[in-house]
């Protein structure tokens, strides 16, 4: 509820838990329809009953923004020790925008036990990003050190940038928001003009129109050119023979900047 005391959410849950950053422990309060959230900072209160709902467990007061200003989209960053000797005590990190304003901050403990520490941080989608971590103790100057910020909590494969070295420099990356098209986006085309299909270890890739397309790229489903020639004639082969079976995007591009992209499973 809010400082006027109007309750803004309420839910009967079966599961509580305290956990350490936004991925692990998150849960969304639905707000009730129509409610005033406000404008600008406020305080709220968040209040656990238990029982039948007539006992106060606790209460904790929060300072929340219900509109901010800017939409952000939630960083993760990692900092890990890949051997055995770890990083002693913590490492403090700092972000700042291209303006070099500081748009967040905390620290990675290592505490001796685990090899990886993490933070968050919400930010809204930008262009030259500058993280940087404070100076540290190594135990071991042959660990590897391995520095990474990722999208959607780092429950999938998809690292937005990484660094791995005894001691990881600055970092300047960009970062994007939702549906937007990063450096390895593949724009979609309707009508590809050539055709593709694989024989074997080869895959051959026939033009519609000779001279067409002076290049040839096969890429595979994260945007990494994974093979490259330049296409000459109505027919060009592709030895694929050692790449990992899956959907892979043959993308063909002309002089002017003009390409065709179409979409082939590899078996």
């Amino acid at each position: 509820y809010d400082q006027n005391g109007d309750t803004l959410a309420k839910e009967t849950v079966n599961f509580f838990c305290l956990s350490f950053g936004p991925w692990l422990g998150i849960h969304e309060l639905q707000l009730f329809p129509g409610a005033n959230l406000g404008t600008g900072p406020q305080l709220l209160t968040l209040e656990l009953f238990s029982g039948f709902g007539d006992t106060l467990v606790c209460a904790w007061d929060l300072m929340v923004d219900l509109c901010p200003p800017d939409s952000c989209v939630y960083a993760q960053l990692t900092f890990s020790d890949w051997h055995d000797q770890l990083v002693q005590d913590g490492v403090y990190w700092f972000l700042e925008d291209p303006l070099g304003g500081t748009v967040g901050s905390g620290v990675f403990q290592m505490d001796g036990v685990n090899r990886n520490a993490e933070d968050s941080v919400c930010i809204a989608p930008g262009t030259d990003y500058y993280l940087w971590v404070s100076p540290f103790t190594q135990v071991n100057v042959f660990d590897s050190i391995n520095l990474a910020v990722s999208s959607n909590g780092g429950i999938t494969s998809l690292i937005n940038y990484h660094q791995n070295d005894s001691f990881p420099s600055d970092m300047f990356f960009d970062w994007y928001g939702d549906c937007a098209d990063g450096t390895n986006a593949i724009l979609e085309v309707e009508q590809p003009s050539f055709q593709a299909w694989q024989h074997g270890a080869w895959l051959f890739i026939q033009q519609e129109q000779i001279g067409q397309f002076q290049e040839l790229r096969l890429l595979d489903g994260q945007g990494q050119a994974v093979r490259s020639l330049p296409m000459s004639g109505e027919r060009s082969v592709v030895n694929v023979e050692g790449l990992a079976p899956g959907v892979y995007i043959v993308q063909a591009l002309a002089r002017s900047g003009a390409f065709a992209a179409r979409k082939v499973v590899v078996r």
